[in-house]
């Protein structure tokens, strides 16, 4: 792209491949067919297939090629003459004074470097590609840009441009380094600006189908770990028009290491704070509503050998030549007054119950903490935010087997990317969403003994009149558990797939699922994500029309086995037929047929950590 700014352009840059032959061949004989509708008593082609052309100089016509001929040379014939108008030094000279992704000053001006950016992911060719050759095409266009980011991707590939000064201490935890395979995979995009064939030549692919497409992802991941690093590296420098050769702490974006280690990511993409003390005022709301804790007993939705381990809660421990050389004792984040109140509360919903004899493990109990995790934008009316209950089962989770369930099962946003949605038709989603899901398990009897709490409760706090304190353990299905997601997941899979005596009665072979091959678009689609169930239909904007409000018949099923089972579910989370929903992170457009990340994630995951500079 610098050379098209110096008047000059580069033949290798638009050379042709398949595809593009393919497209060449569809649109002639699209001009045939036309040429046939309008032109049908002057015909092209004679009754043999050769082409009819008009002699100039006679005017007479006269007969060619054969139209197959002409459709084998057309794509080498259009290559030439694109070749040769790009050469032209009045060619090179018109698209450098155009303003472009490649020319543009993005640090003068954020909101016009937006809309130059929006211009030209508009203009270029991205439909059909893949998640690695998105990357690899934003790569090229960053790398070629001339911008301050541009610059410093550039640097990045050169050997040895991260490695930091010989013999000294790197105290921060930026800039981050660049992985050697990821410089190497940069470099080799940049030199042969490829980015659809990112797992080698066509006979590689040829010979090995699944081989190429491992290469193709892994060659993505190493492009899009050097996309992340130097975005970082850029935005904790100041994000400058001008590259240094030493980058600068930015006293904008303060401690990295500080802010990094206050946050973690959920299940749900959600950022989550540090651990929060705990009061009960301020973990009440997250609590299931009253007359529904433990009221699911678990086993009863579970089969096979899990059914079997949670039955036998003793055979899940750890064999003594397995077992760790000091067992966690995480603490209870609370003052011994609040705890009480919690402790009297969680009783009274059914969530806990007295241990008066916990896992012994080497002859010492085996115990476990407890803190809360700030929910985003809820708060309460005195302005303090409200908690999620967290059941810090360190301790268990180092002695006992991990219950894999039906983990391998769980598919998130990405799944959908396999759904491609015809012209003339739509995508609609239904969902709704279990409140407390965790809470409302109970799992079964002797598992209170394994998950039990560090900090004792008096016997009159559970509305026993006898002296002294006693511990407290989990009834309910602890969302600090190793276990826990694995579990949840094959109970709540278990209630859709059973009849619809007990169950929903989904079709197995309709649900998308991460461990297995993508369903057939003819049918229903659904998934459940833990507490999350989703309903996916394809169909006409007519019938999209006529069904618009109306639960669909899956939906219906699944409310009704949570009805039976006495499970509650959030009205306010619900989508009925739904034209666009947030999902796991990831926004989908019924209509436009687009999956896109949420402003909302990026904002908190990526720019309020980083201050909100400018990334371009």
């Amino acid at each position: 792209m610098n050379s098209i700014g110096q008047g000059l352009a580069i033949s290798s840059n638009f050379s042709r491949f398949k595809r593009g032959d393919l497209v060449i061949k569809q649109e002639l004989n699209r001009l045939l067919e036309l040429d046939q509708q309008h032109h049908s008593s002057r015909p092209l082609l004679t009754s043999d297939g050769r082409i009819r052309l008009r002699n100039p100089s006679t005017g007479t016509t006269e007969v060619g090629i054969q139209w197959s001929e002409l459709l084998e040379r057309a794509p080498q014939y259009f290559s030439l003459r694109y070749d040769r108008i790009r050469a032209r030094e009045e060619y090179g000279k018109e698209v450098s004074e155009q303003e472009s992704l490649e020319t543009v000053q993005l640090s003068a001006d954020a909101d016009h470097s937006i809309e130059v950016m929006r211009a030209w992911l508009q203009k270029e060719e991205c439909g059909g590609l893949t998640v690695a050759q998105s990357g690899a095409l934003l790569a090229l266009a960053v790398f070629r840009s001339g911008t301050p980011v541009g610059k410093l991707l550039s640097r990045n590939v050169l050997p040895g441009s991260d490695d930091g000064g010989k013999g000294t201490r790197q105290r921060s935890l930026v800039p981050l380094p660049l992985l050697p395979d990821s410089r190497e995979a940069l470099k080799e995009l940049f030199n042969s600006g490829e980015f659809r064939r990112l797992a080698g030549t066509w006979g590689t692919k040829k010979w090995s189908k699944e081989k190429a497409a491992r290469m193709s992802r892994k060659t993505g991941l190493l492009i899009w770990h050097g996309l992340v690093v130097t975005l970082i590296n850029h935005l904790w420098s100041g994000g400058g028009e001008k590259v240094r050769e030493k980058v600068q702490r930015s006293p904008l974006l303060g401690d990295w290491g500080s802010k990094l280690a206050d946050v973690r990511i959920s299940y749900h993409g959600e950022v989550v704070e540090k651990s929060q003390h705990l009061t009960l005022d301020q973990i009440r709301p997250g609590l299931p509503p009253a007359g529904y804790g433990a009221s699911v007993p678990l086993a009863e939705l579970c089969d096979g050998e899990l059914k079997e381990k949670l039955m036998n809660p003793g055979s899940n421990v750890l064999k003594d030549e397995d077992l760790p050389a000091d067992v966690p004792r995480p603490k209870v984040q609370a003052s011994r007054e609040q705890w009480n109140m919690i402790v009297k509360d969680l009783y009274e919903r059914g969530l806990v119950e007295a241990v008066e004899q916990p896992l012994l493990v080497r002859g010492r109990p085996v115990l476990n903490g407890s803190f809360g995790v700030i929910k985003p934008g809820k708060f309460l009316e005195d302005e303090r935010p409200v908690l999620r209950l967290i059941m810090d089962f360190r301790g268990t989770n180092s002695v006992s087997k991990v219950l894999t369930g039906d983990v391998r099962s769980l598919a998130g946003a990405p799944a959908l990317q396999h759904l491609v949605l015809l012209e003339g038709r739509v995508l609609r989603m239904s969902a709704d969403d279990l409140v407390s899901a965790f809470y409302l398990f109970a799992m079964p009897p002797g598992w209170s003994q394994m998950m039990a709490f560090s900090m004792k409760v008096p016997w009159t706090v559970l509305g026993v009149e006898k002296e002294g304190d006693v511990y407290v353990g989990a009834k309910v299905l602890p969302m600090g558990w190793s276990s826990a997601v694995g579990v949840l997941q094959h109970a709540h899979r278990r209630l859709a797939l059973r009849s619809p005596l007990a169950g929903a009665g989904l079709l197995g072979r309709c649900e998308i699922r991460r461990d297995a091959i993508f369903p057939d678009l003819e049918e229903a689609l659904w998934s459940l994500y833990l507490d999350d169930s989703n309903l996916i239909e394809v169909m006409t904007k007519k019938v999209a029309k006529e069904l618009e409000g109306r639960p669909s018949e899956e939906q219906e099923h699944l409310r009704r086995a949570y009805r039976h089972w006495g499970i509650p579910v959030s009205l306010d989370k619900a989508l009925i037929r739904a034209n666009s929903a947030e999902k796991l992170g990831a926004v989908i457009d019924g209509d436009g047929g687009v999956l896109k990340t949420s402003t909302r994630r990026v904002y908190n995951n990526y720019v309020m950590p980083a201050g909100n500079p400018s990334c371009f």
